[in-house]
């Protein structure tokens, strides 16, 4: 699980460990994700990874260091997400960019780097969109954006990629209480 730290991400690891799975929740710093794993559960069933998304290669990492702890991947959850609002006329390119990277780019680096492994398993590729994705909103234009952009993008990879018996699907949560939105 992408951004499984915290927030969404670190509720889908509660839960998929409560039904038994094994779950291995990445972030940005190594040792927030570590801080999580601990506080989520045994260490032979959780792994805390650092991960950055907007890296292709820490994402190349990440699945090497859970195809060398549990062997098989079987379920990829793309969560990392960012939003930054302000009016378009007041968002700033820097925080375009970081939109963009995080919330589009790593989503399609996080499924290149696990991809071999689901075709493999047969697995599952779920992102995690938003309403954002479809409903547009007034100082949401670069989160609308990438929004938007990875809801088309999983459309597509299902599509892609149903030829290998992966299957892909998007969650749109609305909002949420969590540290996202304060």
């Amino acid at each position: 699980i992408t951004g499984g730290t915290k927030g969404i991400g670190y509720g889908i690891a509660e839960t998929l460990l409560k039904a038994g799975m094994k779950v291995a929740v990445s972030g940005r710093h190594k040792t927030d994700s570590v801080a999580a794993a601990h506080k989520l559960g045994p260490g032979d069933r959780v792994l805390g990874l650092g991960s950055d998304v907007t890296r292709p290669e820490d994402e190349v990492s990440a699945v090497s260091a859970i195809l060398d702890k549990w062997g098989q991947l079987d379920v990829v959850i793309a969560n990392a997400g960012v939003g930054i609002f302000n009016s378009v006329d007041q968002l700033s390119l820097e925080d375009w960019q970081k939109m963009v990277d995080t919330n589009l780019n790593g989503p399609f680096y996080t499924l290149k780097a696990s991809l071999d492994a689901l075709k493999h398993s047969k697995g599952y590729y779920i992102t995690i969109a938003s309403l954002a994705g479809t409903n547009f909103f007034a100082s949401g234009s670069g989160y609308n954006a990438t929004k938007f952009g990875l809801v088309g993008f999983t459309q597509a990879v299902m599509l892609d990629l149903r030829g290998y018996d992966i299957k892909v699907s998007t969650i749109m949560p609305g909002s949420v209480a969590s540290h996202f939105n304060g």
